[in-house]
């Protein structure tokens, strides 16, 4: 759903974890440079799994949601905290995407 964060309307495709993926790969590029507003921070385990997806903020605060669940809300997270969230006992790898274009 951090795909949807600048959408009126949200697209219901991104549900499937394949439409999710692909459009990651199409609609945003990796960069290299420090996160804005909007771009999309993503964890990969060792064996390169996307494991979460978040947005960006500010001042490394990014906006999650941590589970599946309707009763696990959005919430605004020290970056940190959402990574050591996430960490087992082999690294994560950290990529920040931002889309091609701009925002809609």
């Amino acid at each position: 759903s951090a795909l949807n964060f600048f959408a009126d309307v949200p697209d219901d495709r991104y549900c499937d974890p394949s439409t999710s993926l692909a459009a990651l790969v199409q609609d945003f590029y990796p960069i290299q440079d420090a996160p804005t507003f909007g771009d999309i921070i993503c964890l990969y385990d060792a064996d390169q799994r996307l494991l979460h997806t978040a947005v960006y903020i500010a001042d490394r605060i990014v906006y999650t949601k941590n589970g599946a669940y309707f009763s696990q809300p959005w919430l605004l997270m020290e970056f940190r905290d959402m990574v050591a969230r996430y960490s087992g006992p082999a690294k994560l790898r950290v990529v920040a995407y931002r889309r091609r274009g701009g925002v809609d």
